[in-house]
């Protein structure tokens, strides 16, 4: 508890003293006032970027509790290296595939996030422009990713090798989780088309998927029993369904047709 306490304590010191050093007059002008929503969207993002990164310290806490003492140094230099290599991982291609959107990326493809030359690319952050807002959006990518490696660290606890697990790590957010990130978050993620509507069930997303075409939705087409000649000389009436329920002698002739 705390430990809690000071952390949330820096962290509200660190954002008083960004907002303190921060220009408090008024936009006058549309410029100013965009440049100034962008200066906050930036500080949450970072903030929230912060605040996952952080988890790291819990998962780190709860796997060494969770763990014989013999292997509590072992989970624990896992869960730093584990930070080290998603951060390659991420460096190198995950942020790519993600279809960031910035020039040297194009993010037309329902899969995931492609280049056209391998001089213009967002990999190793090469072509990307070192603004605060793109360089914040990468750690922000980046603390997630390595957040997902980290999970599956506490589930294999003392069940995989050192080597394996961050081999693991390295595809999993060099490639399976941006892939995945790209579906869902990109607008060219068939995942993200399919939450809009325009997969209609499980089945559809799977073709989709498959790259074969949808097939046509059928028309639901409803049907009526309509009864005709029918005689009964007791007082209950004949209705549907047919035959008529009623227990005196009916004669009654059923036709199915639809609506």
């Amino acid at each position: 508890m705390t430990n809690s306490l000071l952390i949330s304590a820096v962290a509200v010191g660190v954002l008083v003293s960004v907002v303190a050093g921060t220009n408090h007059t008024t936009p006058t002008t549309a410029a100013e006032a965009a440049e100034a929503a962008e200066a906050i969207n930036n500080l949450f993002v970072f903030f929230a970027a912060v605040l996952v990164f952080l988890m790291h310290v819990g998962f780190a806490m709860l796997e060494a509790g969770g763990v014989q003492a013999k292997n509590r140094q072992a989970i624990l230099l896992k869960n730093v290296m584990v930070l080290t290599i998603s951060g390659l991982g991420w460096w190198a291609l995950g942020y790519l595939v993600t279809g960031p959107s910035i020039a040297a990326a194009t993010d037309t493809n329902w899969f995931m996030g492609t280049i056209e030359n391998l001089s213009d690319t967002p990999g190793f952050l090469g072509s990307v422009p070192k603004s605060g807002a793109i360089l914040i959006n990468w750690f922000y990518g980046f603390a997630f990713a390595a957040t997902a490696a980290t999970i599956v660290s506490g589930c294999i606890a003392e069940r995989v090798s050192l080597g394996s697990f961050l081999l693991f790590s390295l595809c999993l957010t060099g490639f399976i989780y941006p892939v995945v990130a790209f579906w869902m978050w990109n607008t060219s993620g068939w995942l993200y088309n399919g939450a809009s509507g325009n997969v209609e069930c499980p089945y559809d997303a799977a073709a989709v998927a498959l790259g074969a075409p949808l097939p046509p939705v059928p028309v639901p087409v409803t049907y009526q029993i309509v009864i005709q000649n029918c005689t009964c000389p007791c007082p209950c009436p004949c209705t549907c369904p047919c035959p008529c329920p009623c227990p005196c002698p009916c004669t009654c002739t059923c036709q199915v047709q639809p609506c």
